[in-house]
């Protein structure tokens, strides 16, 4: 869909095209993130503060908005469990740590997958330079060639008029 969107753009000005891949990575890395602290944050809403233990200092009452919820699902998604709030339902219990896991898978699969692209978009730029090297070669040789076949009668009548 993006690029059906970028494609006409492109034909006029082929240069925009150079930042539109790096930043569809970051765009649905982004998205998937987005998606599953949404998608969780969902989830808890409904049982805060109720099914959770609130750390002294903050009161339960403030603590029950989606706001909070998206604090909540974005802190366990990202395994930094800061302990503010704690699980007292024994399904809850079970479930935030799958969240924790789930969201490490995440940021597993997002460095795999950025190395992985810009590991093979580093082989393609080293053939493509090899390939222009080549050309580049090609090209100067039929040159030189075209201005030996160039020179070669003048050469040759020049000797054999001072000859």
């Amino acid at each position: 869909m993006a690029w059906k969107l970028i494609s006409p753009l492109a034909r006029r000005r082929p240069s925009l095209l150079r930042p539109v891949g790096p930043l569809l990575v970051i765009a649905t890395a982004a998205a998937w993130v987005l998606l599953l602290v949404g998608g969780w944050a969902l989830i808890l809403w409904p049982h805060l503060p109720g099914s959770f233990v609130v750390a002294p200092g903050l009161s339960p009452s403030d603590q029950e908005g989606l706001l909070d919820a998206v604090y909540l699902s974005l802190v366990t998604l990202t395994t930094l469990g800061y302990g503010d709030l704690t699980p007292t339902a024994e399904w809850l219990r079970m479930i935030l740590p799958v969240q924790a896991v789930v969201g490490f898978g995440v940021l597993t699969a997002v460095i795999s997958w950025i190395v992985s692209i810009y590991g093979s978009l580093g082989r393609r730029r080293s053939l493509a330079r090899e390939a222009a090297i080549g050309l580049e070669a090609a090209l100067d040789a039929r040159r030189r060639a075209g201005r030996a076949r160039g020179r070669a009668p003048r050469a040759l009548a020049h000797e054999a008029d001072h000859g």
